[in-house]
């Protein structure tokens, strides 16, 4: 997780957005990893949802 957040402070400015769309895209796809694999480890006694914001760009 810390690397995922690492990812992001280098690539999304909440001005401009993100870098480019592969590194967004890099990030989406880490970020539902890492969900999937919490969502297995709490089941038993949490809810875990992934609300990917921001992928569109700096202006949503």
């Amino acid at each position: 997780m810390a690397e995922w957040n690492a990812h992001w402070d280098a690539n999304f400015d909440p001005f401009g957005g993100w870098k480019d769309d592969a590194v967004r895209e890099r990030w989406r796809q880490d970020g539902a990893a890492i969900a999937k694999r919490l969502q297995a480890e709490v089941a038993d006694f949490a809810d875990v949802s992934y609300e990917p914001w921001p992928l569109l760009g700096g202006d949503e």
